[in-house]
């Protein structure tokens, strides 16, 4: 009974942060771990870009919860988004999410990543395919021009 009572205090103690707040301790987290450059700049692109259409950073972190990412997900997926991208939104903020989870900052809820079918893009047509192949006049053509020939046919 009495881990019950501690555990209740500890999740209502944490819960006055702010997103701004959690986000900072989420970012000095990861730098801690080593994340690589890249990552932490992703992270924060994510936080000014991404999050702040989500929930106002100034509000507290029980604003963000499972129903408002899913109607941003909605959103996303109604404007016309590339699935790519509201995977990438989703994967994020969940990273963040586990943090609050393991720190309690947050009730835990699950956050699915959604499935995304990929469409298969069309590289070149065969017109196109045909003039690359095409040895070009040794005659009258460019060394740029006989070098990307001979690159392309020996591919």
């Amino acid at each position: 009974m009495a881990k019950l009572k501690l555990k209740t205090l500890r999740i209502s103690n944490n819960c006055n942060k702010t997103i701004e707040e959690c986000y900072k301790e989420y970012m000095n987290y990861c730098k801690s771990i080593g994340q690589r450059e890249g990552t932490l700049i992703s992270k924060e692109s994510f936080y000014k870009y991404q999050l702040d259409k989500v929930v106002n950073p100034n509000d507290n972190i029980n604003e963000l919860t499972k129903e408002r990412i899913q109607k941003h997900i909605n959103t996303m997926r109604d404007k016309g988004y590339k699935g790519n991208y509201y995977k990438t939104f989703v994967i994020k903020l969940r990273a963040f999410l586990t943090y609050c989870f393991n720190r309690e900052y947050l009730e835990k809820f699950d956050v699915k990543i959604p499935n995304v079918l990929l469409e298969k893009k069309v590289i070149y047509t065969e017109a196109e395919l045909d003039k690359l192949l095409k040895k070009p006049n040794l005659n009258t053509c460019l060394v740029g021009d006989y070098r990307s020939w001979a690159v392309i046919a020996f591919y």
